[in-house]
């Protein structure tokens, strides 16, 4: 009662709207809503945290417009060895524009970073991509269809120093060539890269596993990189 009188001291609650400060799917959450028969329409900031014990915790802060995510939102998950945070950008509930994710694991041999920017328009994938994906530097680009083009590269560091990058040659959505160089060697060598692969399975697994910390007011999350 003290939380609500406080904030109705400091910041107005719109005209129309209702401030709720309580338990939300099993965690604390606080927002502004439209009062509605049977439902709460939500409409303002909104920020939810869930405590997991261990100092483990789910939060998820933004805003709403008529029930439907919108503008900047922040997804964070700290578990006991990882900590994942995204940053997302949302119009009438669907993603659009940044997207920025990040993930770092502690294992035996240190911290693992992985991690993805990109841009969303219109549901598709466009424009520059650049991430990091098992400690190795990634960049790649899609068209404006959604379709991966031109060079995508996959840069690491090797112990003693060498550095070799594993390279896929695309034309809008079909896949030309896929090999390794290193300064090392002088002659490409032949592999199968699978890029495209690796980054949709951080958004088709790492990215969702974020979203649905809060899932209400999302049209469509599912982000995926075609090919021909």
């Amino acid at each position: 009662m003290f939380k609500k009188l406080l904030l109705r001291l400091t910041k107005s609650v719109p005209e129309g709207h209702k401030y709720y400060s309580g338990i939300y799917h099993g965690g604390d959450a606080e927002y502004f809503y439209i009062p509605s028969v049977g439902n709460h329409i939500f409409d303002g900031e909104f920020s939810f945290r869930m405590k997991l014990g261990g100092g483990m915790y789910r939060e998820a802060k933004g805003s709403f417009v008529n029930n439907r995510k919108e503008g900047p939102w922040q997804f964070t998950k700290k578990g006991r060895d990882s900590f994942r945070d995204l940053k997302v950008n949302f119009r009438n509930g669907e993603i659009e524009g940044n997207l920025h994710y990040t993930c770092e694991e502690e294992t035996i041999g240190g911290i693992v970073m992985q991690g993805i920017d990109l841009t969303v328009d219109d549901g598709k994938i466009k424009g520059e991509l650049l991430g990091v994906y098992a400690g190795a530097e990634f960049k790649g680009f899609c068209d404006e269809d959604g379709y991966p083009d031109g060079t995508w590269t996959m840069t690491s560091k090797n112990d003693g120093g060498s550095t070799s990058v594993e390279k896929e040659v695309w034309d809008h959505g079909t896949l030309m060539s896929s090999y390794e160089e290193s300064n090392e060697w002088r002659n490409k060598l032949e592999v199968n890269n699978r890029f495209r692969e690796r980054i949709n399975y951080l958004l088709e697994e790492d990215v969702q596993h974020l979203l649905k910390i809060v899932g209400r007011g999302t049209q469509n999350t599912f982000l995926h990189i075609y090919k021909k």
